[in-house]
């Protein structure tokens, strides 16, 4: 459902249904609460998790995730 709503907002832009150029972005988003899903980065000295987002050029979502902190996520 969310691949065609993006198709369709493209075409209406005026540009090809599939982008051909995307940005990825990264966060690190801060967590006290235990599980599987928590990690530690030793570097920025932070528990939680990294949020990853994945658009297009004109901010359409193509894909998100997230995963534990590891310490090698910073080097440094």
């Amino acid at each position: 459902m969310h691949d065609r709503l993006r198709d369709a907002v493209r075409v209406a832009e005026g540009r090809d249904p599939q982008p051909s150029a995307a940005v990825l972005d990264s966060q690190t988003a801060h967590s006290h609460q235990g599980g599987e899903a928590i990690g530690y980065d030793a570097g920025k000295r932070t528990r939680g998790r990294k949020r990853h987002v994945l658009v297009d050029t004109c901010g359409l979502l193509l894909k998100a995730g997230a995963v534990a902190l590891l310490s090698h996520f910073h080097r440094g």
